[in-house]
């Protein structure tokens, strides 16, 4: 009989077998859904004491016909037994679930390197079989169980993952981490948007629980591992590594710089939820007036920093009062006379203490303080703001206790002979300050329990003295400050009627070229474009065959029916006088170092025009 059923199983085809077994399982369901508990206890007991006793080779021969035979079964197959296993499992208790699983860790401690390779391997396989629906629907359980597991579990699982990785090798690591890059890579944004987000919140929620033990741990081990890779690592990976890091900043760059911008897919969400609406009268207002001052008169109008005395744009200035200690401290200690040998005049001309007391000592342009009546009202005292381009602003923003001498004290400091200085300097500081010294340099604000009601309280801010501190000491001025002898100076009130010609006959490098087109005639107002150009000779203009020194005469076309008076006009925008010419040029000798070795030629001079 049973060699008859060989026969018949030898030959049968795959449609028959799987028939056949199919049929079989059915049978065998409905008998044991006809069985008692009692029944069913003694069919595993049964079964097990039948397991105990086979040997090593039997066990390990059936196991393997059980894997055939698994292997051998259609998607069909396989998804109906892991919904009959899934059922089972179901139906058990959570003691008989834990046997089990403390039981399947046993069995997978004792496997050998192949064959646990194997067993991964196949996994791999039934899980690219899966269908969409089948590895969602796999997904969201996983997220299910891992959203339900302790605390202790989780940490379990994260400490066994990395026990696991701890053992793998360095190409195992390596296919590792380029499958998890190009999963990534295959990822749409709104998936990787929803990542990221999960991600943020679970670690947000990890750090805002752990303890200041752990989280020093945390960071320990992280700044070991990562010295350990950047010592071990080759010069492509280092190089591809810096490269990342590169694209990581140029993506947050952008990130930032695009925050307000929607993207499209946000857009046809917030449109398919009915969230879009037409905007309000107000917010075009709004949005209006914010167009308008960037682009119209009041962005585009320029005003003066107090501590470089240039021009700048309203937008690139920031505004600040006497108020604000921060800036006024540090103002202090950068902007200082550093040169005895100055010009009183031109020392005088930056001097500002008349408006303030906190501004003594210091080179600032009265053109850049604004104060409303009277600055020695003590009933005002915050009427005084002073105006700070960009560029210095990031320089006076800076920490400058660091940049003086390291061990220096201020005059009139209680200095305690058993105080240790602490040598433990910053690493990324070169010139940083003992922390007995920053406490020594840290002064309370005394105004504050007047509130600024007193500018006589102002006056008593203490600031530190730089008597005592050698000058190449000092805490360096912005690039264009007038601390650092870059001085625009003033012009006196005749020589402000020199015309452009004038000054740029009387200027010893030309830098900068004019093209003016001039347009009038009757009935019409006089009008003009000015255009500004670096006046840098290049290859073309080496070319042309009129040299600038042969023409010794300073042209003005005029094109149009000009009228008598415009021409007088227009004129006067273009007269070299000799009286003027004269003054600029004595002004010079007398207040800009660089015409000292100049010589006046009296004779060219005199050949100009006397009268206007």
């Amino acid at each position: 009989m049973a060699v008859q059923r060989a026969n018949q199983r030898s030959t049968e085809s795959a449609d028959d077998r799987l028939k056949r077994l199919v049929d079989q399982r059915n049978k065998r369901a409905v008998t044991r859904s006809l069985e008692t508990p009692e029944q069913h206890a003694r069919r595993l007991q049964q079964l097990k004491s039948k397991r105990d006793m086979e040997s090593p080779a039997e066990h390990a021969e059936r196991l393997q016909n059980i894997k055939a035979k698994r292997d051998m079964q259609p998607p069909e197959a396989y998804e109906l037994r892991l919904q009959q296993m899934t059922a089972r499992r179901d139906m058990k208790t959570s003691e008989e679930r834990a046997t089990n699983l403390l039981n399947l860790k046993a069995r997978r401690i004792m496997e050998s390197p192949e064959e646990h390779a194997s067993r991964l391997h196949k996994q791999k396989e039934y899980r690219e079989m899966e269908t969409p629906e089948v590895h969602t629907t796999r997904l969201l359980n996983l997220k299910a169980k891992r959203y339900m597991e302790s605390p202790e579990q989780h940490r379990a699982r994260l400490d066994n993952q990395r026990a696991q990785r701890s053992l793998e090798s360095r190409e195992g690591r390596v296919m590792r981490l380029s499958t998890l890059q190009a999963k990534r890579k295959l990822e749409s944004p709104e998936d990787r948007g929803v990542r990221l987000n999960a991600m943020k919140v679970q670690h947000a929620a990890q750090r805002s629980a752990e303890s200041p033990e752990a989280r020093s741990s945390r960071l320990g081990y992280l700044k070991a591992q990562r010295k350990a890779l950047k010592m071990s690592e080759t010069v492509e990976e280092r190089e591809g590594r810096l490269e990342r890091r590169r694209q990581g900043l140029q993506h947050v760059q952008e990130a930032k710089s695009n925050e307000v911008t929607a993207s499209a897919a946000q857009c046809t969400a917030l449109d398919d939820a009915g969230l879009l609406h037409e905007c309000s009268k107000d917010m075009k207002s709004q949005i209006l007036g914010e167009l308008g001052f960037a682009l119209g008169p009041s962005g585009m109008d320029q005003c003066v920093c107090c501590v470089c005395d240039r021009l700048a744009f309203a937008t690139d200035v920031h505004v600040y009062s006497t108020e604000d200690k921060d800036i006024l401290q540090s103002m202090a200690a950068r902007l200082r006379n550093p040169d005895l040998k100055l010009s009183d005049e031109l020392v005088a001309f930056y001097d500002c203490k008349d408006i303030h007391p906190a501004f003594v000592g210091l080179l600032l342009s009265r053109k850049g303080i604004t104060h409303a009546g009277n600055v020695n009202d003590i009933e005002n005292p915050r009427d005084i703001d002073f105006n700070i381009c960009l560029e210095c602003e990031t320089v006076l923003l800076q920490p400058w206790l660091s940049e003086l001498p390291r061990h220096y004290v201020f005059p009139g400091e209680p200095v305690d002979s058993e105080r240790d200085i602490d040598h433990e300097f910053d690493d990324h500081d070169e010139h940083a300050i003992a922390y007995a010294d920053q406490e020594a340099c840290l002064y309370d604000d005394p105004t504050e329990d007047n509130d600024g009601g007193s500018i006589d309280a102002l006056a008593e801010v203490e600031f530190p003295d730089f008597s005592e501190i050698p000058i190449e000491s000092w805490p360096l001025p912005p690039k264009h400050a007038i601390a650092n002898h870059f001085f625009v100076g003033e012009l006196p009130d005749e020589l402000f009627k020199a015309t452009w010609a004038e000054m740029l006959m009387c200027s010893l490098v030309s830098v900068v070229a004019q093209t003016r087109i001039i347009r009038g005639g009757e009935h019409r107002m006089i009008r003009s474009h000015l255009i500004l150009f670096d006046a840098v000779p290049g290859p073309p203009a080496t070319l042309l065959p009129l040299k600038l020194n042969r023409d010794a005469m300073y042209r003005v076309v005029l094109a149009g029916p000009f009228t008598k008076d415009q021409l007088v006009k227009v004129k006067e925008y273009h007269l070299v006088r000799q009286a003027m010419v004269m003054d600029i040029l004595h002004f010079y000798k007398s207040y800009n170092g660089f015409y000292a070795d100049v010589s006046i030629d009296g004779d060219l001079i005199a050949s100009l025009p006397a009268e206007d």
